[in-house]
């Protein structure tokens, strides 16, 4: 009867979405995208990261005339080390110092920085990246403790089923691929739902109604998640083949957007509106380069002598040699360029740059010889498109990454109904800064007095990997040493004083001190 009734239920909201499509810009209101279309879009994401472009100009007697010059594939590589730059920390309360120890294990034995970066790269190329938590499949080689492995999972394996009214509502988490023998395999880590297969055998999602008895009163039960295997062989009907439960309130799949995106459940990638520029780019690079081939070695236009005469004074042989034409009135001529370059390089820089301000990263022909000169000012305003797009990126992965390391934390027995205050996540410096200008403002404020020192130092922690502490602690070694020698300087004095060597010998002993306070001077030096 709950199934019956969800099945009219569904029926009834598409009839009225799509009554209201008229309304609502066109097709009914879902943030999910068609699987081919999705595979399309990722195809051509990866291939154009890879720099396999689609050619723009048609090869000629076997020579390839197209030239490839990847921005994209670079825009996405420098999106990737500025979010990463500096290292990522997590930091978790104070009071929570055997989960900071377990939170860093975990990310030690799962090799961080690769696993960050791989997950990363997923994000700027695909705009969805995702983790995968294993449960104890990493063994700590030196105590022999399980530890959750994770996975950066490819995005063209995975897809994602969500509410139609609410794109943070995961319903569903499909992982597809075929193996050797054709056989079309479906792991799925789904919500408390119904999964039915139509005649033309795809997949159809109906939401199944769980209730439980609560003090005599039926309520909704909590969800749970499945892990389903799906298999099939050929032609032959989709089927179920296993099913497991999954412990948790969570799925061990999780994903965010590496860039806000409308109307869908999943991200931009750092490069969805250039690549037809960077077609662009291409042919004008690529017909620049077929310019350059054909007047290097240009068209010969002989006049006056046949085709019968070329062949028999050798004239259609190799370039390079001399020869004498028969006929007095014969000419002779290359094919020549009547303009120059200078129209196709200047249109090639700027497809280039337009490549670089909508990805919203800088290339480095911006800045040209300048580099050593710019102020940390003038930097910050070079780089605001791309330091603000990195602060978004970072907004985003943070969250994610918090929830994962909240996850990490419920799936510990360690701390079952304890605090799973996931903490922050620290980011390094976005930008490159000129030091010494920033040193000489941070003595300027400490030297007026609007910033102390413990304040400036601690801002160089994270970049230089020094602790405030341990330079206090240096800083008063170092003093206590001083006053040492300056106390040893003082009894030296003293004693030569008394033994009749008077003031100019006890000069020097004061004056080598400030070159060397450890230095020894003869007792007879001056006799």
């Amino acid at each position: 009867m709950a199934n019956l009734f969800s099945t009219m239920s569904n029926r009834i909201g598409a009839a009225i979405g799509g009554w209201l499509s008229p309304f609502m810009g066109g097709g009914n209101p879902t943030y999910e995208m068609p699987s081919e279309d999705l595979a399309r879009r990722y195809a051509t994401l990866r291939n154009y990261y890879n720099g396999d472009h689609t050619p723009q100009l048609k090869s000629l007697d076997g020579q390839r005339d197209h030239i490839t010059q990847n921005w994209a594939g670079n825009i996405i590589d420098k999106g990737v080390s500025r979010l990463l730059r500096g290292d990522v920390k997590f930091a978790l309360p104070e009071t929570s110092t055997e989960q900071q120890e377990y939170i860093d294990k975990v990310y030690v034995l799962n090799k961080k920085p690769i696993l960050l970066t791989q997950y990363a790269l997923h994000g700027g190329v695909y705009g969805t990246p995702y983790f995968k938590i294993c449960p104890d499949e990493v063994q700590d080689p030196f105590t022999s403790e399980m530890y959750p492995r994770l996975i950066a999972l490819d995005p063209e394996l995975v897809r994602i089923h969500v509410s139609n009214d609410d794109a943070s509502e995961v319903h569903a988490y499909v992982i597809s691929y075929t193996n050797g023998n054709k056989a079309h395999w479906e792991i799925t880590y789904r919500s408390d739902m119904q999964w039915l297969f139509d005649a033309n055998n795809n997949l159809v999602i109906t939401h199944n109604e769980k209730t439980e008895e609560v003090e005599g009163e039926q309520v909704e039960a909590e969800k749970t998640w499945l892990i389903d295997v799906v298999e099939q062989h050929g032609g032959m009907p989709r089927q179920v083949v296993n099913s497991t439960p999954w412990e948790y309130p969570f799925p061990p799949i999780l994903h965010q957007k590496n860039l806000p995106s409308l109307r869908n459940c999943y991200g931009d990638s750092d490069f969805d509106d250039i690549i037809n520029i960077q077609d662009k780019s291409n042919f004008v690079v690529g017909n620049t380069n077929k310019i350059v081939k054909f007047f290097a070695n240009p068209i010969t236009f002989i006049f006056g002598i046949s085709a019968k005469g070329m062949k028999e004074n050798k004239l259609d042989s190799a370039v390079g040699s001399i020869y004498a034409i028969p006929d007095k009135d014969a000419k002779a001529m290359n094919l020549e360029m009547s303009s120059d370059l200078t129209s196709s390089r200047n249109l090639a820089q700027d497809l280039k740059k337009s490549i670089y301000e909508i990805g919203r990263e800088v290339s480095m022909d911006s800045i040209g010889d300048n580099l050593g000169q710019l102020t940390n000012f003038a930097l910050r305003v070079l780089y605001s498109d791309a330091v603000d797009k990195n602060e978004t990126k970072r907004w985003l992965y943070a969250d994610a990454l918090k929830e994962l390391n909240r996850r990490l934390l419920v799936l510990t027995d360690k701390w079952q109904g304890a605090d799973t205050d996931p903490g922050d996540v620290i980011w390094g410096e976005a930008l490159i800064i000129n030091v010494k200008e920033e040193m000489e403002t941070d003595q300027l404020a400490l030297s007026m007095k609007v910033v102390d020192l413990e304040t400036v130092t601690r801002r160089y922690e994270s970049r230089y990997g020094v602790a405030y502490d341990d330079i206090q602690k240096k800083l008063a070694d170092q003093a206590k040493a001083a006053n040492a020698n300056n106390s040893n300087i003082g009894a030296e004095i003293l004693r030569r004083f008394n033994q009749g060597q008077g003031a100019e010998n006890a000069q020097r002993v004061n004056g080598n001190a400030d070159n060397n306070a450890a230095r020894t001077i003869p007792a007879q030096a001056n006799q």
